[in-house]
């Protein structure tokens, strides 16, 4: 399904996989996510996380505080 002015895929497919194995594409989204904070006045880099801490599945049993209708 990739457009004919691109090279045959198998060669395509070869150079992706190059760039997965040296992780280039988590750098240029490193980079992408530093260079939009700069661009919004924010540091590059966050100074603080939210880390959601729950390991329980929600069941009905749970009601409504776990978003299950009483009915």
């Amino acid at each position: 399904m990739m457009p004919h002015d691109l090279p045959p895929w198998q060669n395509v497919y070869q150079k992706a996989q190059r760039w997965m194995k040296a992780c280039c594409f988590e750098v240029m989204a490193h980079d992408l996510r530093e260079l939009s904070r700069l661009a919004k006045g924010r540091k590059a880099r966050p100074t603080a996380a939210i880390v959601d801490g729950r390991t329980l599945q929600s069941s009905p049993e749970s009601g409504g505080r776990a978003g299950y209708d009483d009915y």
